[in-house]
């Protein structure tokens, strides 16, 4: 994630206010304009779903904890990997090395598991005076994903349905996941059904 944000927020012919975190299963669900309308709502904010609490004791032992070793433990976040940074907030990411001399590996090895899921809140706190600032990030998520009956993994899906994009915009999100890799071609037709209504 980290080089994959690196490329795109140095690249100079590429000067983008945001930059969005997804995978290949996710998809967006809205069309352009009212996707951008969603974006200019925001006010510039990042938005990444963060907590400072664990949600079960796997967590704790394997994320939290271990960071504590080497983190104040007021920034130890754990935030969804799928987010979306606004600029200011991705070159804090980037320069945190060159402005504190740790490195971010340094500090991401100690986590067990999921460091994905504990880089980012983490360095932004550490980068904001030992806070997340709301003025500037929104609390906020960015994929829509079904985790069913407190399932491990999420639920993956075949098709678009109507009831799940309303679903996901009704809950503020850009896109939904998590979509099998199945023929493009009637994923997009699907896609411009239920989206984009057509």
């Amino acid at each position: 994630m980290f080089y994959l944000l690196e490329d795109a927020a140095r690249d100079r012919a590429f000067n983008a206010d945001y930059f969005i975190f997804l995978s290949e299963s996710c998809i967006p669900i809205y069309p352009l304009e009212p996707f951008l309308e969603q974006l200019e709502s925001s006010g510039g904010k990042s938005w990444i779903d963060f907590t400072s609490e664990p949600s079960n004791g796997y967590a704790y032992t394997n994320q939290f904890e271990p960071l504590k070793q080497v983190v104040p433990e007021s920034c130890i976040y754990k935030s969804d990997q799928w987010v979306m940074l606004n600029r200011t907030h991705a070159m804090q990411l980037l320069d945190f090395q060159a402005q504190t001399n740790i490195s971010i590996w340094d500090i991401m090895r100690h986590v067990r598991s999921a460091s994905d899921e504990m880089w980012i809140a983490t360095i932004l706190c550490l980068m904001n005076g030992g806070r997340l600032n709301s003025d500037v990030l929104e609390k906020r998520k960015v994929t829509f994903v079904d985790w069913g009956d407190e399932m491990r993994n999420p639920l993956t899906f075949d098709e678009i349905r109507s009831r799940m994009i309303r679903e996901a915009q009704s809950r503020g999100c850009l896109f939904a996941r998590k979509f099998k890799n199945r023929d493009p071609r009637r994923l997009e037709e699907d896609w411009h059904h239920v989206v984009m209504k057509r």
